[in-house]
């Protein structure tokens, strides 16, 4: 790892208030970033800053990213901080699940998922790839969108998680190709974990036995290596299964 990698960069990371996105901003500032963290909760964020490498660099922007003008917000303090530390990195970690089968799911639960999970992401991108591509960083920046093994399969009671998920990874996918077309440096990547030792798992599975989920930390770990690439070898995408007899239960 070099801990200057990404230095004089800024990171954005959605979702940073804890698990996966605590442990990916982690490992950007690790690589020198300053980091803008993204969360609803502000304490939450306040702990994670107070837990990295040189916290009085990183940024606290408290959104809910299904709003709009919260969004919004949130994106203009990402340009007026882009004009000294260019966007280096865009980490779409973000999103939110649900356990229901497709009959008992409710118009405003399958809004709500895809607003979080599909939309917020599709208006990060749109409003600050310009400030990724006038990043002239020789490495390229990156964006790295985390999905779910779901993204590509089918498991029953996930319907409205399953159908969000497959969207982001449609989005990402096009816009790698799309960046390709136009000759850009910025890489795309898509991280599908199994199961997570997260938070939202624990209350959307309470089912899952927690000795054979993922750490948070190993996720950062592959975002780290896929951050670490500075040469010709793209990764499009990387598909992270639990170690348990099921992986996909």
């Amino acid at each position: 790892m070099n801990a200057s990698l990404f230095e004089g960069q800024l990171a954005l990371v959605t979702g940073a208030g804890g698990g996966i996105g605590a442990a990916i901003s982690r490992a950007c500032a690790e690589r020198g970033a300053s980091l803008v963290l993204t969360a609803r909760d502000r304490e939450k964020l306040e702990a994670v800053r107070s837990s990295l490498p040189r916290p009085g660099e990183h940024h606290l922007v408290p959104a809910d990213l299904t709003h709009d003008g919260e969004l919004h917000r949130l994106c203009q303090a990402v340009l007026d901080l882009a004009r000294k530390n260019p966007l280096g990195v865009l980490v779409l970690n973000a999103g939110a699940a649900l356990n229901a089968s497709i009959e008992e799911t409710t118009v405003e639960q399958w809004d709500g998922l895809f607003a979080i999970n599909a939309r917020a992401p599709f208006l990060l991108v749109k409003h600050l790839l310009p400030a990724l591509r006038a990043n002239p960083r020789p490495g390229g920046p990156r964006i790295i969108a985390i999905g779910s093994v779901v993204s590509t399969e089918a498991y029953v009671d996930q319907g409205a998680y399953s159908a969000s998920k497959h969207a982001l990874y449609g989005l990402t996918r096009v816009l790698a190709k799309e960046l390709h077309r136009d000759g850009s440096r910025i890489q795309v990547h898509s991280v599908h974990p199994g199961g997570v030792d997260t938070d939202m798992i624990r209350a959307v599975r309470p089912d899952i036995d927690g000795t054979h989920l993922i750490g948070p930390g190993e996720i950062a770990q592959i975002v780290g290596s896929l951050l670490d690439l500075q040469g010709n070898a793209m990764v499009e995408e990387v598909r992270i299964r639990r170690r348990a007899r099921e992986p996909w239960a």
